[in-house]
């Protein structure tokens, strides 16, 4: 691979930025490692844990009266979608560094992948020219984009409502399962002996999205940002993690060590190669 000089001198001062951010930003750190954000343990509940019975509001402009009823929350929805374009651009960003050659072909390469699975597996075949311990920090690393994408996914594509009985939330629902449990009512089989089972199954499709789901989901997409941006340092050419200082932040990263044992578990990086 190789990188002009402009290029590398790009890098070395991002670098410079990235490890005094490291040194001035230990809090923050602190919190993503506290809440392990990346893993997203809180995660919504269901309707019918959070308030049975309360009832819904779900269909064709259920979205637009949600947010327009809860302004608020729309901004922090809003921002927990608009978040993942950083994870997409520190994507692109790693690919060219990979590449090599001219930016703008290798850019113009990258973006003619339509779908998000094939950008992600143009990044990996890059990575084969890598080290051993660079590949399997990179799995790692994507691995949790995987699952965030995930979550990512469910606020682009499923469907949003809202509750009377819930104040301080939104409702969304996989329009899938929607289908499946409102069936009952279109074929008109629902009556006094099956209400309560119906209702409650309804309501098991409905998840509650509050304002600390949203604030997680956007602190997580940017520190997975983060994530690409020093994994970009570390592989970079000329090399400039000379100390693997970066590298071994990295590694030092929750998220990334619990990912890595999973991986070591499930045998995808034997666990005396594990990071």
């Amino acid at each position: 691979m190789r990188v002009c000089v402009a290029h590398a001198t790009m890098l070395a001062q991002r670098g410079d930025r990235l490890q005094l951010a490291w040194q001035q930003g230990g809090s923050q750190r602190s919190d993503c490692r506290t809440n392990s954000l990346l893993g997203y343990p809180y995660m919504p509940q269901p309707l019918s844990r959070v308030a049975p019975g309360a009832g819904m509001f779900v269909g064709s402009n259920s979205a637009s009266e949600t947010f327009r009823q809860y302004p608020s929350l729309a901004v922090l929805a809003m921002e927990a979608i608009a978040t993942w374009s950083l994870v997409e651009y520190s994507m692109l960003e790693l690919f060219i560094e990979l590449a090599g050659g001219s930016k703008e072909k290798a850019g113009a390469i990258y973006l003619a992948l339509e779908i998000q699975s094939a950008k992600a597996a143009a990044v990996a075949a890059l990575i084969c020219d890598c080290k051993k311990e660079h590949r399997d920090l990179f799995y790692c690393i994507n691995d949790l984009r995987k699952s965030r994408k995930i979550e990512r996914d469910k606020l682009a594509h499923w469907m949003w409502g809202r509750s009377n009985g819930i104040k301080d939330g939104f409702l969304l629902c996989d329009p899938k399962n929607l289908i499946s449990a409102m069936e009952p009512f279109r074929t008109v089989s629902v009556n006094l002996s099956n209400i309560a089972t119906v209702k409650q199954s309804v309501e098991d499709t409905m998840f509650v999205y509050k304002e600390k789901d949203f604030s997680d989901m956007i602190a997580a997409n940017q520190q997975l940002s983060e994530y690409f941006a020093k994994f970009q340092y570390v592989v970079s050419f000329p090399p400039l993690d000379l100390d693997n200082t970066v590298y071994e932040s990295l590694l030092a990263e929750p998220a990334i060590a619990d990912t890595a044992r999973r991986r070591a578990a499930r045998g995808q990086i034997p666990p005396t190669e594990a990071l």
